[in-house]
């Protein structure tokens, strides 16, 4: 896969939403030294299978939402991502209310 700007400025945007470059090395599964190389302008491939590891993590660019690199690093499944996002979108009566039912029912 060829890096292009929009690539390096998408893995610099997961390394910052995860927090650090070993966060993404270890939710990824790619070293690293290799997440480092990406981000140099001489870097022009990623290979196939890191590319394969990497772009979930990418964001909305790549048909995910911001919240998917957080969710995924906490072993969430789609599901859960989608309510979580949901959640994080309602107003703060709205999540009140929703606690409060919740709360009720259990």
């Amino acid at each position: 896969m060829k890096i292009t700007e929009q690539i390096r400025a998408a893995v610099e945007a997961a390394i910052k939403q995860l927090g650090s470059q070993s966060e993404l090395s270890r939710c990824s599964g790619i070293p690293r030294s290799s997440i480092c190389k990406y981000l140099m302008p001489k870097s022009s491939h990623i290979r196939s299978d890191s590319w394969i590891k990497l772009k979930p993590f990418l964001g909305a660019e790549y048909g995910l939402s911001k919240q998917s690199a957080i969710s995924r690093s906490l072993g969430l499944n789609i599901d859960e991502s989608i309510l979580i996002d949901s959640y994080r979108k309602m107003k703060a009566e709205d999540k009140k209310e929703l606690l409060r039912v919740a709360i009720q029912k259990s």
